[in-house]
C-alpha cells in the first residue's frame, strides 16, 4: 500500500489590490532601538528572523511561521513602526498580537 504526500492547500491571504500596498511598504534594512540603554542591542537586522538583546533579556521574533511573504512583510513593517515610541522589549508582545491579527484576516 502506497500513501500519496500529504498537499496543504495553499489560498490568497490578500487582494492584489492589497499585495500592491504591502509591496510598496518601507522596512529599513536596520532598526535602531533609541532607547536601549549600554547592555542592550542598539539596532536589529530586519532581513529574516529579529534577535536581539533588550532589558537584560534575550529575544528572537520568528517571521518564519507566515503562510505568504505578504504577512511577513505587514508583520515586520507593524513591529518596526510600533518600535519607534515603544522599548525594545516590548516589540515581542506587539510582534506576537500583529502574528495573531495577521492569521485571522
Amino acid at each position: 500500500m502506497s500513501s500519496s504526500p500529504t498537499i496543504v492547500p495553499t489560498f490568497d491571504c490578500f487582494s492584489d489590490k492589497q499585495k500592491k500596498i504591502i509591496e510598496k511598504l518601507e522596512i529599513p534594512e536596520r532598526l535602531t532601538f533609541y532607547g536601549a540603554d549600554q547592555f542592550d542591542d542598539k539596532y536589529v537586522c530586519t532581513k529574516g528572523n529579529w534577535k536581539f538583546r533588550a532589558s537584560g533579556q534575550d529575544y528572537k521574533l520568528d517571521f518564519t511561521r507566515f503562510y505568504c511573504p505578504y504577512q511577513e512583510k505587514l508583520c515586520k513593517y507593524l513591529v518596526a513602526k510600533h518600535s519607534v515610541g515603544h522599548m525594545a522589549a516590548s516589540l515581542s508582545k506587539c510582534f506576537e498580537a500583529d502574528k495573531g491579527f495577521i492569521f485571522l484576516a
